[in-house]
């Protein structure tokens, strides 16, 4: 077998290898982050009910992305609300919420990389009446398709969900407890 010959099956050894793992790996994915606010849920939920407010929390901003372009649907906030987004490291997308109840949080739909990507969102909020806090919970799945290549990339997702949540999460806390201790400062004020 001549040398260029084994180069071409050698290549097509390691496609086909590569092809065949892709199929025994995971067709979905799905991450979950929490956090503890130190805030009434329903001081969180307007946040989450509010897209206008998420560049100011969620990593998906203009910090991370200074050619980011946000666009609002006629609503932007509570069910049916919707914006789209244009920029060259967060690529094109659009998220619509889905369902929107003060007393538990919202769920949304996000697509990705022109609607090529399907994501589900869930941010569920749990009142903890003892300590005066409210639990987070934010969760973001997807199916991906029979592609391996594609199931290549969920474990890509995983690890930047992970992230993304977790950062938004911690931004999430910082700005509602900030802005908490705002009011009672000013309330403080008044008071007196």
């Amino acid at each position: 077998m001549s040398f260029p010959l084994k180069i071409l099956v050698g290549i097509s050894v390691l496609f086909s290898l590569f092809m065949i793992v892709g199929f025994f790996l995971p067709s979905n994915y799905k991450v979950t982050k929490t956090v503890m606010i130190n805030a009434e849920h329903g001081e969180v939920y307007t946040y989450l009910n509010d897209l206008e407010t998420w560049p100011r929390w969620t990593v998906w901003n203009t910090e991370n992305d200074e050619t980011l372009e946000i666009k609002y649907g006629v609503k932007s906030k509570g069910e049916g609300a919707s914006m789209r987004w244009k920029g060259e490291e967060m690529g094109n997308g659009r998220l619509q919420i889905k369902e929107s109840y003060p007393l538990e949080g919202v769920k949304f739909v996000m697509f990705l990389q022109d609607d090529r990507i399907l994501m589900n969102g869930e941010m569920r909020i749990t009142p903890e009446m003892e300590t005066q806090q409210t639990k987070v919970d934010w969760t973001c799945s997807g199916k991906l398709d029979h592609n391996p290549a594609r199931r290549y990339m969920g474990l890509m997702m995983n690890r930047m969900l992970d992230h993304d949540l977790e950062s938004g999460l911690q931004n999430l806390k910082k700005l509602v407890e900030s802005e908490q201790k705002v009011k009672q400062d000013t309330l403080k004020q008044e008071v007196k």
